[in-house]
């Protein structure tokens, strides 16, 4: 994965150079480091945005996948909502905005290992998900495999799993990759939990619906599309 932005690959005569970039933010900048690449990535969005942007030969996608252990469904306590704090200003507004409507907040500020993750997100019945851009957000299906409901941006990639009012709550990702006014963001997605807080067969069906798409992303699944690469 290139996790640095002056990476410059050496390539081997024998060898295939191909270039995994999971987020776009860590892609190298210059068109020039593409020339001889081939680009592999996580995300139809993903994909898109490397041939739109750096006229990238992407040869391929290939999904991240969760381990069977330790997602699975748990009893949930009612309104309880999970906030990640990641690289932006709208994580403590829109903790503020939560509790002062009454919602119980499990607010993570530190890394956590998924075994942590999984402990945290098991009594939360939400996960409001605020970063983008994302090549593919894998805090929103480690959520849905939990039969919590997210509510929140896609970050870009999620749009392959995170389906308006089918197995999330979507708030449009803004074009140009940040709102100037966290408040607009962190009000869009409190008329969402709203919303939910009024509709019990929403949220059944939210949790259930998410929760079996979530299913998909196996080990299995992601071999097969690694093997169409590099066949």
């Amino acid at each position: 994965e290139v996790l640095w932005p002056d990476y410059s690959p050496l390539p081997h005569p024998a060898t295939r150079q191909i270039m995994f970039v999971q987020n776009a933010i860590w892609a190298p900048k210059r068109i020039e480091d593409y020339k001889n690449a081939e680009v592999l990535v996580c995300s139809r969005h993903l994909a898109n945005y490397m041939r739109r942007v750096y006229f990238a030969n992407v040869v391929g996608k290939v999904t991240p996948y969760l381990d069977d252990d330790p997602w699975h469904v748990t009893h949930k306590q009612s309104n309880r909502t999970f906030i990640f704090s990641r690289r932006n200003n709208y994580h403590e507004a829109m903790k503020l905005a939560l509790e002062a409507e009454g919602s119980p907040v499990e607010y993570v500020t530190e890394p956590l290992t998924q075994v942590q993750i999984s402990e945290k997100l098991a009594d939360c019945e939400f996960y409001v998900h605020l970063n983008h851009p994302e090549g593919w957000p894998m805090a929103c299906v480690e959520a849905m495999r939990m039969g919590t409901i997210v509510v929140g941006t896609t970050g870009g990639g999620g749009g392959e799993f995170m389906f308006n009012r089918e197995t999330a709550l979507v708030v449009q990702d803004p074009e140009n990759g940040h709102y100037h006014d966290p408040l607009e963001f962190v009000n869009r997605i409190m008329e969402q939990m709203r919303i939910l807080r009024e509709d019990a067969t929403l949220r059944e069906k939210l949790w259930k619906q998410g929760e079996a798409w979530a299913r998909r992303y196996t080990a299995e699944a992601t071999l097969e599309e690694l093997k169409q690469v590099l066949a």
